[in-house]
């Protein structure tokens, strides 16, 4: 299968193959903050049902998908800093 790649997703690519692609340091700060996250939702839970517009539930797992993380994942965090002061989760 093949795909019409834009130049900056070339460029991307070609680093990868060439073994010249790394993290940046935000990059490995989020990865360590998604980290701490998931820890920190590892505790007992209740479950709850919710019904979004499915316009917000798309812009939710877009901006998931942009940190690298499960749609679930940023709900959670973003209500953790909301609602419990924990700024530094994201």
């Amino acid at each position: 299968m093949s795909y019409i790649l834009d130049p900056e997703e070339q460029e991307i690519l070609d680093a990868i193959e060439k073994n010249g692609w790394t993290l940046s340091k935000n990059q490995e700060e989020e990865r360590k903050k998604t980290a701490e996250i998931i820890v920190n939702t590892i505790q007992e839970r209740q479950s709850i049902n919710i019904r979004l517009p499915k316009d917000l539930l798309f812009s939710v797992k877009r901006a998931a998908q942009k940190k690298g993380m499960p749609y679930q994942t940023l709900i959670i965090s973003t209500l953790h800093q909301e609602f419990l002061g924990q700024k530094n989760v994201t």
